[in-house]
């Protein structure tokens, strides 16, 4: 042709396919929605008889390498223009060959839409083949027409849109597919172009260069890469104790970096577990040639291990299908002192070929067994002052709190308690006296708790001395028979052995160090209330070695009270398991400037895990026998008075 008019059209909408494969392939149509391919067919109305559009849909890439798409076509005729032979002409990837012409039958012709005219092939169609045929160049000639949109006559009806869809098949290249990344177009070689006349004369259309009304490109760009991804096995546990059998909180996944590509293949990943008798190594590795248990069994010598390793979830997971893990294990029944470790790993980790087989694990997370003792009040009630402003060492009531199989477990006064500062993880009113269900806080455990700090339960005024009031007895009373005193605990023992004990007895003094090394048990049955025995300790500091269990008297320390010391009456620097722990009973009252609670009894008996380490009881003989004091004078002297709601 001596020119052709042309409007080229090319819109980009980009489309993501993620395939099951280590590469990432991107494809992107031309077109790629109806709206547009419309759109452009309005537009060439604008200056044409015939308009048409197309737009690609489906597109797909196989991991042989073969592309597949279909080719959306609308078309229409524009106006009241007479036209003749209307065809859409493409290339071999978008329409198939429907026939040869000119030049000895060497040409061909790749319509998706044909309109031959009507009669078909007779003179004055503008389609007839004159003779010899390769004469006219636009003469299809041995025609086959196979798979098109075919009319004998123009496209009718103006405005009237009519469709067709091609489906497409291309293999790329292997050469070019096989590289680790590449690019092609598809399909871009030759655009899809419309073709017809708009005069009758067939000599006049070709003398003034008629046919090509229109054009746009339709083609796929496809591009590939290999994959790069970077798994980390993630593990977090709730708690860093437990004491007896109980339930570890356990949170483990897999995790991707905020650039990683999408995980294309399935990865093994597993929680395993092992027991050690001793701290391990615990930090996490890149890559590993050793499966969970293997690597885990290699962090320590085999007298450090406890039992053997295994799955902690019941079964591998696979990722990217199941990716977390979020619930509790049992600890079973893991000796105390004993750790019990957990950690996360997944195969193939990286995008590297290199890696397939191998592994990566986790840092390693571990909760250790121990026995959590608990302080248990009798009889009365706790109460904790300071001497100045609160600070981190006066002033306050902190224990400890044990969670077991869903219930709670702690320290506790049968009555009330009250703290010159604020109170923590202790509860009043025999809350606990049997664990309690777990409740987070533990706000209805503290009916009885008055603390004046700051704190959120019962405080009351900062003026009264409800707690300052409390003076210690720095000498033996008066009622106490001077035969009946003694400056040390050696020269003066009282056992169950001794049988009953009679009167009231005093040893030490406020100035010195008191060592109780032996029970003092009060086991007589006395006549009246004159014979109540008592017994009074009072010393600087007063320290009851590891071997004793119990203690019917009143212990009264200016200083330190010690519930435990060794052979050297010396505080144990640390406290395990097997050191102190017996039981420690104390029958009657007590005053100290510190208390240390140092036995390790109880939380480990699994038919009672809410014994205590210590009991301080005050038990009712003591009130009678201060009551039988107190007639001997003749009166009572009040030191403060705090009226209290009745406790229902």
């Amino acid at each position: 042709m001596a020119s052709v008019l042309s409007i080229f059209f090319v819109l980009i909408f980009a489309s993501h396919k993620t395939y099951a494969s280590s590469r990432i392939v991107t494809i992107n149509p031309t077109v790629g929605d109806s709206a547009t391919a419309v759109h452009l067919m309005n537009i060439m109305c604008n200056s044409y008889a015939v308009g048409f559009g197309a737009y690609i849909t489906d597109a797909s890439i196989n991991s042989s390498g073969v592309a597949s798409y279909n080719v959306n076509i609308v078309y229409k005729k524009c106006n009241n223009t007479a036209t003749r032979a209307y065809a859409l002409v493409g290339n071999s990837g978008l329409c198939p060959l429907v026939g040869r012409y000119g030049g000895g039958n060497t040409g061909q012709a790749f319509d998706c839409v044909k309109y031959i005219g009507a009669p078909k092939y007779s003179t004055g169609s503008g389609l007839d083949c004159e003779s010899p045929p390769e004469l006219n160049d636009r003469c299809v000639y041995q025609p086959v027409f196979n798979s098109i949109a075919i009319a004998y006559d123009q496209p009718v009806g103006v405005g009237t849109q009519y469709s067709l869809t091609r489906s497409i098949l291309y293999g790329i290249p292997a050469s070019l597919w096989q590289q680790p990344q590449g690019s092609i177009n598809i399909g871009a070689e030759t655009q899809m172009c419309q073709f017809y006349k708009v005069k009758l004369s067939r000599d006049a259309d070709w003398k003034d260069g008629a046919g090509i009304y229109g054009c746009q490109s339709i083609y796929l760009s496809v591009s590939w890469r290999e994959r790069s991804y970077n798994l980390t096995p993630n593990i977090a546990i709730g708690i860093d104790r437990f004491t007896g059998q109980a339930n570890i909180p356990i949170g483990a996944d897999i995790s991707q970096g905020s650039a990683d590509d999408p995980v294309g293949e399935n990865h093994n990943w597993f929680v395993t577990k092992a027991v050690f008798k001793a701290p391990i190594n615990r930090g996490a590795v890149a890559l590993s040639d050793d499966e969970p248990c293997t690597y885990f069994n290699k962090k320590s010598s085999n007298a450090l291990r406890h039992g053997v390793c295994e799955e902690a979830i019941g079964g591998g997971k696979i990722y990217p299908g199941s990716g977390n893990y979020f619930g509790t294990r049992p600890t079973g029944n893991i000796p105390l002192g004993y750790y019990i470790c957990y950690m996360t790993s997944v195969q193939n980790p990286t995008s590297r070929s290199d890696d397939d087989s191998k592994w990566r694990h986790s840092d390693i997370k571990c909760a250790q067994s121990v026995a959590i003792p608990k302080l248990q009040v009798h009889g009365g009630d706790l109460r904790v002052a300071s001497d100045s402003n609160c600070t981190a060492k006066k002033g306050f009531i902190n224990t400890s709190m044990s969670r077991i199989d869903g219930r709670h477990y702690g320290s506790w006064s049968e009555f009330a308690s009250f703290s010159q500062c604020s109170d923590s993880n202790f509860t009043t009113g025999a809350e606990l006296e049997s664990g309690q269900a777990s409740v987070t806080p533990i706000d209805p455990y503290h009916g009885l708790t008055f603390a004046n700090g700051g704190g959120s339960y019962g405080s009351y005024s900062t003026d009264t001395n409800i707690v300052r009031g409390v003076q210690p007895i720095t000498d033996c009373p008066a009622s106490v028979p001077s035969d009946h005193r003694f400056s040390s605990f050696g020269a003066f023992k009282l056992s169950v052995d001794e049988g009953n004990v009679a009167g009231s007895y005093c040893v030490g003094n406020s100035s010195s160090n008191l060592n109780v090394d032996s029970d003092v048990k009060l086991t007589g049955k006395p006549s009246g209330i004159k014979q109540i025995p008592q017994v009074i300790l009072i010393g600087k500091d007063i320290n009851i070695h590891e071997g004793v269990s119990r203690l019917d008297a009143w212990l009264l320390a200016s200083g330190d009270l010690n519930t435990c010391t060794n052979s050297t009456n010396n505080r144990n620097a640390t406290l395990k398991s097997t050191v102190c722990n017996n039981q420690l009973v104390i029958n009657g009252p007590v005053y100290t400037n510190k208390l240390y609670p140092d036995r390790t009894f109880g939380s480990r008996d699994e038919n009672d895990k809410a014994k205590a380490g210590e009991i301080f009881n005050l038990p009712a003989s003591t009130s009678i026998w201060l009551y039988n004091q107190s007639k001997t004078s003749g009166a009572i002297d009040t030191v403060s008075l705090k009226e209290l709601p009745p406790r229902y």
